[in-house]
């Protein structure tokens, strides 16, 4: 479960239940092209990627439509947290973020049915990318 914030507030964002993810998917996406994918059910690894995206300072997006389009242009690395085992393409994400190549977080809003990546940090992180490519051994894709 992720607890988040209401319209025009801005909150820290806590993931809980993170014990419940069994399988974590990373993409690298390049304008639109997925360039990188990986797939693990290592526990170890799941934490210390919440880890390092944990405790931010989020919002909610109020045109989730217009940024996602904004997205088409741009390079960025998918997380999706799904909390049973068995082929990816049966199962549902239970969390998924984002982030961008200058260190923008895109968080999935556990509040909504639809889980939508409606949540996005305050502050950019870019120390956070490189410790995750650093974590998921990627150096440069």
């Amino acid at each position: 479960m992720v607890t988040s914030c209401s319209v025009d507030e801005t909150k820290t964002l806590s993931i809980e239940k993170t014990d419940e993810f069994k399988q974590v998917i990373i993409q690298k996406v390049d304008t639109e092209k997925s360039i990188f994918n990986f797939t693990s059910e290592k526990t170890s690894l799941i934490s210390e990627i919440i880890e390092l995206v944990n405790k931010k300072s989020v919002k909610r997006l109020k045109d989730t439509e217009g940024h996602f389009n904004e997205l088409k242009d741009k390079s960025y690395y998918s997380f999706t947290f799904i909390d049973e085992k068995g082929e990816v393409q049966d199962l549902h994400p239970e969390f998924a973020f984002l982030i961008l190549e200058d260190g923008t977080l895109l968080y999935s809003d556990q509040e909504r049915e639809d889980k939508q990546l409606s949540l996005i940090s305050i502050e950019k992180h870019p120390k956070v990318l490189e410790d995750l490519k650093k974590v998921i051994d990627v150096t440069k894709q």
